[in-house]
């Protein structure tokens, strides 16, 4: 459970801890189409600089199938605000059919393997979405901006955080965006976040729990016919 008593940059990051280097290599490896990843970063600030350093060595391991674009916030305002970027460290995918994948804040802890399996997919266009999950992707067509707050000590957080980004990919209507909330307490404050995950589709419609993909997608379509049933 998150708790509002920490604190931006109080929680060590450590992305190794659940998974191996020569796990991460292997896998990386099978990835058949390239990775791109933009990385916007602050200078003299330490998760940057450490996310920087790990999505380096990601790129290393994979043999150069990711590829990484590192952009300092000191660019041009206009160019931080084209990608809607309003916190560092902030990562971003672009899928193959346009919509956006969005790690806002360090993917340590658990949230590594939320990263590799992202990554894997977008590497392999492989996804473990069931088929009831893709015919119901079929019914939005207007935009959803599907949020996760997560924290990196939260082993049921990746899960759902995976199947967002998997919605975002086979859905170029959806994009989505995982927030670590114990980087961006301002954020948990703003989105009412008091366990995670807490997930919070187009700012008003919010469900908490690491729910079934069958329960997952029946609060996305609620959220959905909310949003858009007077149109």
């Amino acid at each position: 459970m998150y708790s509002r008593k920490y604190e931006r940059g109080a929680v060590a990051i450590q992305f190794l801890e659940h998974i191996s280097t020569e796990e991460i290599q292997k896998r990386l490896q099978k990835l058949y189409h390239p990775v791109s990843i933009l990385l916007f970063i602050e200078n003299e600030n330490e998760n940057c600089s450490t996310t920087e350093a790990f999505l380096k060595t990601l790129s290393k391991l994979s043999d150069g199938k990711v590829n990484l674009d590192v952009r300092s916030t000191d660019i041009p305002l206009s160019s931080q605000r084209k990608h809607d970027v309003y916190h560092v460290p902030t990562l971003l995918i672009e899928t193959k059919e346009g919509s956006t994948i969005r790690f806002t804040g360090t993917p340590g802890g658990y949230e590594t393997i939320a990263l590799l399996h992202t990554i894997e997919t977008l590497g392999t266009y492989q996804h473990s979405v069931s088929d009831d999950t893709l015919q119901k992707l079929t019914t939005i067509r207007q935009p959803l901006y599907i949020k996760v707050f997560v924290t990196p000590t939260c082993p049921y957080c990746p899960r759902t955080v995976t199947l967002v980004h998997q919605l975002a990919f086979l859905n170029s209507n959806i994009s989505s965006e995982m927030v670590e909330v114990t980087e961006f307490p301002d954020l948990a404050e703003r989105y009412e976040v008091y366990g995670v995950p807490h997930i919070v589709i187009n700012e008003n419609h919010h469900f908490e729990g690491n729910l079934p993909e069958t329960l997952f997608m029946e609060q996305v379509l609620t959220a959905y016919k909310k949003l858009y049933s007077q149109g």
